[in-house]
Order: structure tokens, then sequence, then C-alpha cells
């Protein structure tokens, strides 16, 4: 019987075929000397590129790397529920697959795990993304706050880190990705936020 992964990295993607070499190449990395026992799950949300046909390439010299393509463009939100059926392992992690995330920081994310908390964010405390997109997400943060009561400076971030249990508390549906840590909190776990850096994309937008 296969042990169970001590961390499983999922990342949802949409036309990354460009992207996806690198970035699972840099987890390799950072992995390897971290976990025993480790996999990268990535959910193909039904690119139009080369992505499905890259990961099948990538899969032949990669053992940890398992994917899933879904038959069109169903969101973030079905990738990840998608995902979440699937998962088995202590640990999950959220990453985008555009390399703006830095899988280094996982050490971050990590020791406020230890510190007693069930779900970590990386807040990305310098954003590589356009003006508006940046004063939007302000805006939307600030507003989930208020509402949920749940602290937070950047809810939406694609960079997270949580105990395997949470993610089958999760209800992934519409755009309910967008607010994972106030429905960890409501489910009856500690969530918080650690900076991070945020990465130009390799490639594409």
């Amino acid at each position: 019987m296969t042990e169970r992964a001590q961390i499983c990295v999922v990342l949802p993607a949409f036309n990354e075929a460009e992207n996806l070499p690198a970035v699972l190449g840099e987890l390799t990395d950072v992995l390897n000397p971290r976990f025993e026992r480790w996999e990268v799950l990535v959910i193909d949300d039904g690119s139009t590129d080369d992505t499905s046909a890259v990961l099948q390439d990538l899969s032949t010299s990669m053992p940890e790397l398992r994917y899933e393509r879904l038959r069109r463009n169903y969101g973030k939100s079905e990738a990840l529920r998608t995902a979440f059926e699937m998962v088995d392992a202590d640990l999950v992690a959220l990453m985008d697959a555009d390399g703006q995330d830095n899988p280094a920081e996982f050490d971050k994310l990590i020791a406020a795990l230890d510190g007693g908390y069930d779900l970590v964010t990386g807040r990305r405390s310098v954003r590589n993304d356009r003006f508006i997109k940046r004063n939007t997400s302000k805006l939307y943060n600030w507003t989930t706050s208020k509402v949920s009561g749940v602290e937070g400076r950047d809810f939406n971030s694609g960079f997270k880190l949580m105990r395997g249990e949470v993610v089958h508390e999760l209800d992934m549906y519409g755009e309910m990705h967008r607010y994972i840590p106030p429905l960890a909190e409501f489910a009856g776990y500690r969530s918080t936020e650690v900076d991070v850096d945020h990465r130009e994309r390799i490639a594409g937008k």
C-alpha cells in the first residue's frame, strides 16, 4: 500500500503550457529536500493550448506528478473541487501555475502551521499585477473582512497551505475559491496570513 503523501501541491492550470515546465521544476527542487513523500496535482481546467500534452510529457520523468483534465474551462472553484476530491495528504498547498508564487516561501507557511494555525495564506506584500487589479483587490479584501468578521488583507491569494482535513470542509462552487479563509474559519479552523514574494508571470497574461 502506498504511503500517504506528506504534502500535495495543487495547481489549477488554464493555458499554462509555457509556464508548467519551469514551475514543476522549481517545485521539485524545493520539495525534494524538505519532504520524503510529496506529490503535485495539476488540474487542467479545459486548456486550449498544449497544457495537456506538456503534462503528459513531464509525467514520464516526474513520478510525483498527477494530473486531471476537465472537459472544458469550468473556472478555478470547480478545478479546486476536483482536486480536493482526489487529495489525500497530511498537508495541502495551493499555488497558481503561472510562476508568480515562489515555492521557496513554503517554509514561512509551514512555520505558521507549526504555530497552531490550520490554514495559512501567502499575503502578497508587493503585487506584480496591474494597478486596477491591485486596487479592486484591496476593496474586495476590505469588504470580505468586514462582512465575514475574519481578519485578512489577501483572501484571494492563490498561495495557501493547510492541514489535509481542511480541504474536506471547503465546498467549492461558483467563486467560492475567493473565500477559502472565511470558509475554513466558519468550519472551526484557525487561519492567518504571512508576507510572501509575488513575482512576474513567467509567460502569458
